[in-house]
């Protein structure tokens, strides 16, 4: 680890609190002595702390870092786009406010450490950030990058006023490259299962936004001659549909909630971008690292050889390539009509699972009856609108999946439940 201690470990990232102990009122994101980072939350009366083990940082790589603290007890942490733990230790969050400054690379107060690394940007968000926004954040950030190159900027921004830290380290710990977030606070971001308690039915639901600290690097340095960071992305070509047709599943799609097969729902075996480069193995980090995209941490997306697939919501198939130049780039893969007919695997179209369901059941598998997506009365969530949604079915009560849960679900009528799967008819190819 490239991190150095001047009379203390554990060195402040970014912090707004005395870190001589853990106990003081504040948060802080800081480098351990193990290589991996860790967060401290303090209330005054409880405290709350991480330390791994998602998340090494002594490996050279920029990273990408957030903690999305929440009202209520919850705070999100994440790493390089991927949820790696969720805390509940405090109940009932007090003030966080410490009067003193938020600090890169130390502590504001007198703890003598220093972050021996690079932080590339720092963002405070004035509400909970969702998995999906910090996943897409992740990915914006480092989806033109090339090889790192060998020195980061010096000239890294200061935190953003606002409630929600965002900053990106090198070396020691370090977080993710290129775009990062936006200088002005995230509204109405996109959310995720993550963005719903995942505890048990009777967790509270969650009433609104705290601080979300989040660490994020932004452009990677300048000065590798291949890096292209500002690459207009390659425009997409215009495609055929596919001419084979039959039939999704039963004569009427929306008796078994079959969704219109899209081209982000490619199975196929293309494995060329649109620009003819081949793509790179899901399961191979060797030109372009990613921990996120794998097989383990998204079983039901099909990643397998270096087929283009979408496990993250883009409006089309996609895939890392293998030129160190170019990190990613979406294929050019068949459309398939709104039925896909005849044999799926001709046109790329995935079996119909109960995650694209679209029929009219309104209760969840415990019998609770669903919520209208648009009521907040009882479960305030805000991401999971009709208007924010409009292509995921959101007009009613009905169970659905607007982020990409393995199985249909909805908000309860039940104060005490704030959302369950729904248990809905499988689809079976006739």
């Amino acid at each position: 680890a490239e991190n150095f201690y001047t009379g203390g470990s554990d060195p402040a990232i970014v912090s707004n609190k005395n870190w001589n102990s853990g106990s003081y009122v504040g948060w802080v994101i800081a480098a351990g002595g193990n290589g991996r980072w860790q967060w401290n939350y303090a209330d005054g009366s409880a405290r709350c702390d991480y330390d791994g083990p998602g998340g090494q940082l002594n490996d050279g790589e920029w990273h990408h870092i957030v903690a999305s603290h929440e009202f209520g007890n919850r705070a999100q942490l994440f790493f390089d786009g991927m949820l790696v733990s969720s805390q509940t230790c405090i109940t009932g969050m007090g003030s966080i406010a410490t009067g003193l400054d938020t600090m890169i690379g130390t502590d504001p107060s007198s703890y003598d450490a220093w972050f021996n690394g690079d932080v590339d940007k720092v963002a405070i968000y004035s509400e909970p950030l969702t998995h999906v926004t910090v996943f897409n954040m992740y990915k914006g950030g480092r989806a033109r990058t090339t090889t790192k190159a060998p020195s980061p900027p010096t000239d890294a921004p200061s935190s953003r006023p606002s409630a929600s830290p965002s900053t990106s380290p090198t070396s020691s710990p370090t977080p993710s490259p290129s775009a990062g977030p936006s200088p002005s606070p995230t509204s109405n971001p996109t959310p995720s299962p993550s963005d719903r308690p995942s505890a048990s039915p009777s967790s509270s639901p969650t009433t609104g936004p705290t601080s979300s600290p989040s660490v994020s690097p932004s452009a990677p340095p300048s000065g590798s001659p291949t890096s292209s960071p500002t690459d207009p992305p390659t425009p997409l070509p215009t495609l055929a549909p596919v001419a084979a047709t039959a039939q999704c599943l039963r004569s009427d799609p929306t008796e078994c909630g079959c969704s219109q097969v899209k081209q982000a729902d490619y199975r196929g075996t293309t494995s060329v971008t649109v620009s003819g480069r081949q793509c790179q193995r899901w399961d191979d980090h060797t030109t372009h690292s990613h921990t996120h995209l794998t097989a383990e941490t998204k079983p039901y997306d099909d990643l397998v050889e270096n087929y283009c697939r979408n496990p993250d919501g883009e409006p089309r198939a996609w895939c890392y390539t293998t030129d160190p130049n170019r990190r990613w780039e979406v294929c050019g893969v068949p459309f398939c009509p709104a039925v896909c007919q005849a044999d799926p695997a001709e046109c790329g179209c995935s079996s119909v699972r109960q995650a694209d369901y679209r029929g009219t059941v309104s209760t969840t598998a415990s019998g609770i009856p669903c919520v209208t997506w648009g009521d907040h009365s009882l479960h305030p969530h805000g991401h999971n609108d009709p208007a924010i949604k409009p292509d995921a079915g959101l007009e009613s009560n009905y169970c659905r999946n607007p982020d990409g849960e393995p199985r249909a679900w909805c908000y309860t009528t039940d104060p005490n439940v704030r959302w369950d799967y729904c248990s809905v008819p499988s689809c079976v190819e006739g």
